[in-house]
């Protein structure tokens, strides 16, 4: 199948140029309270690269022209870094989840008896005005008791998560809970790899543009 990017900034779409000069393409989807992460690398020939604005919100859709795209997350541009090799000048952006609410972040006390996994995510899911999305295998689980104790929901999820073997991520308008299965989806099927690709051994400066917003979650406590 042909793999297919599309790409916001700010609401509009992205240029022709975006397209026609990307040589690589790269989303991290990070579990617990690790920031998800977007990277495209360009041919920068001629400095014809528009630079994005300090802060700017990319939106990035990934999938195949055979199959549709489907919205991987929101990002805000984090750094811009110029280099080059033999095949001549290059610009990679850099950007950081937009994703992660700060009202998740904010520390509470409270308990749960006798609930599931999946009830207790609904509960946090519901407060934050997000939907919960967790595996039947977790979700079936039901917890005698648990505490947090002025812990945010980025980390007390986590714990949980890291106490059954699970992964945790906040995304978009959703919070999940999966088991650790490398490679699969919540259906249990195999992600294929979408790669876009040229390798490129970055040499030369850089320069950072600091985002106004990031989307790094407190230290887990």
């Amino acid at each position: 199948m042909t793999p297919k990017i599309y790409v916001t900034a700010g609401g509009s779409p992205v240029s022709a140029m975006f397209y026609d000069r990307l040589i690589e393409a790269t989303v991290r989807d990070e579990a617990g309270q690790e920031s998800d992460s977007f990277e495209a690398t360009f041919d920068d020939r001629n400095n014809e690269i528009a630079l994005p604005a300090e802060g700017a919100v990319l939106e990035v859709f990934l999938g195949y022209v055979e199959t549709g795209i489907t919205m991987v997350g929101r990002y805000i541009v984090d750094s811009v870094r110029c280099h080059g090799d033999d095949d001549g000048e290059k610009v990679t952006i850099t950007a950081r989840s937009a994703d992660v609410r700060e009202d998740m972040k904010e520390p509470l006390s409270e308990h749960f008896e006798n609930q599931t996994i999946g009830q207790i995510m609904d509960t946090l899911a519901s407060r934050h005005k997000v939907q919960a999305a967790v595996s039947s295998e977790l979700a079936s689980i039901k917890i005698p008791y648990i505490a947090r104790i002025d812990q945010s929901t980025l980390i007390f999820a986590t714990r949980i998560a890291d106490q059954f073997g699970g992964l945790f991520c906040a995304q978009g308008r959703q919070i999940r809970h999966d088991e650790a299965r490398h490679g699969k989806n919540f259906a249990g099927l195999t992600i294929a790899p979408i790669l876009i690709q040229k390798l490129i051994a970055p040499i030369g400066t850089s320069r950072r543009i600091p985002a106004r917003l990031t989307a790094r979650s407190p230290a887990n406590g």
